[in-house]
């Protein structure tokens, strides 16, 4: 079985992706019968919370951006696909930052970036660790 997220259990229970939340985050307000459908369906699916989603969906954080110092090179290239196909998979958007190797764009990229509640950042390898440091303490970094 494939991982499932919060709105195909809701459909699977035959409820709304809210009760499914609350099941999970504030169990105690849901009705016990209904409550308890909900548990014992996520435990025969072997469902497991995606903590990254949550995080995204509880703040006013949302996106993507993949740091790249040099978006001409084929490697850096394939590498944007492949997240840019696996972001669009998941209806997440993707700011993609190509620095050049050049430490003054990866920071206007990234005070943009965390100015605008990013969700999250990918670092390919080349980015400096200055940037890498200063985007760790406000936001989710890959």
């Amino acid at each position: 079985m494939g991982q499932y997220n919060i709105t195909e259990i809701a459909e699977i229970c035959n409820t709304s992706p809210a009760t499914v939340s609350r099941v999970l985050n504030n169990p105690t307000i849901v009705a016990e019968p209904l409550r308890k459908r909900i548990q014992n369906k996520m435990v025969e699916l072997d469902y497991r919370p995606n903590p990254f989603a949550s995080r995204l969906s509880s703040q006013s954080h949302w996106g993507l951006a993949l740091f790249v110092f040099d978006i001409l090179n084929p490697f850096f290239a394939l590498i944007v696909r492949r997240i840019s196909h696996l972001a669009m998979e998941r209806r997440i958007p993707l700011t993609v930052c190509d620095t050049e190797n050049n430490e003054e764009k990866e920071r206007l990229y990234l005070d943009y970036l965390l100015d605008n509640k990013i969700g999250g950042i990918i670092f390919a390898e080349g980015i400096s660790e200055n940037t890498i440091e200063r985007a760790r303490e406000t936001t989710e970094t890959v």
